[in-house]
């Protein structure tokens, strides 16, 4: 009879242990939820080789400070695990070189993955998150002289974000965010009279924006 307790405190004993390690992974998926963003952003990129190179072929400091907007889908409760694809515009110079009027422009299409995880509730009604993620862009570079021409590449890119989220209605909640992201790439160009060559573009971005989210 005392075997037979033991072994029965022993066993409802690893049936609570296992549930306590399950719960949260069983809790997020039974209480996980969708939810649909759209925002916009404006993104400030810090100069990069490249850019520095075009600003000073130019005699013309380029913009740096640029739109940047996109949709995300999320899915989870408290912890949350998104997708984002956005249009951001990185980098862009008009100037006038040698008589001829030149535009450079660098923009982006990232697919971005995200986690994020709510870590203060019902401050002024809201919440705070804060997330990583990692992706790629398709990035496209164009220079019009006056004819225009488009080079494509690939920059992989990692972020950190955090977020405040306030609830305007039952499912529509509107957000403010701050977005910090390093992207990765070299592009290929022949910059002012030089003759072409490998340029290093990555740069470390930061993009203030607002989002409205519908959640299913």
């Amino acid at each position: 009879m005392k075997k037979l307790c033991v072994l029965m405190f022993a066993l409802t004993t690893l049936k609570l242990y296992a549930q306590s390690v399950e719960s949260p992974l069983y809790n997020f998926w039974n209480n996980a939820r969708w939810s649909f963003s759209a925002w916009g952003a404006a993104n400030y990129s810090f100069k990069s080789t490249y850019s520095s190179a075009v600003d000073a072929a130019m005699s013309n400091n380029g913009s740096y400070f640029l739109p940047r907007f996109g949709l995300d889908a999320w899915y989870g409760n408290k912890s949350q695990v998104g997708v984002s694809v956005s249009y951001w515009v990185v980098y862009s110079n008009n100037a006038t070189v040698y008589g001829t009027d030149q535009t450079d422009s660098l923009k982006y299409i990232p697919l971005v993955v995200t986690a994020r995880r709510y870590i203060i509730d019902s401050i002024l009604s809201g919440s705070l998150w804060v997330g990583a993620g990692v992706g790629g862009a398709l990035t496209m570079l164009s220079v019009a002289t006056p004819s225009a021409t488009t080079a494509y590449g690939f920059a992989p890119l990692v972020a950190l974000k955090a977020g405040y989220d306030y609830r305007v209605w039952q499912n529509l909640i509107v957000s403010g965010f701050i977005d910090f992201t390093y992207a990765f790439t070299t592009i290929n160009q022949q910059v002012g009279t030089s003759a072409a060559a490998n340029y290093n573009a990555s740069s470390f971005n930061v993009s203030p924006g607002i989002s409205v989210t519908w959640r299913i």
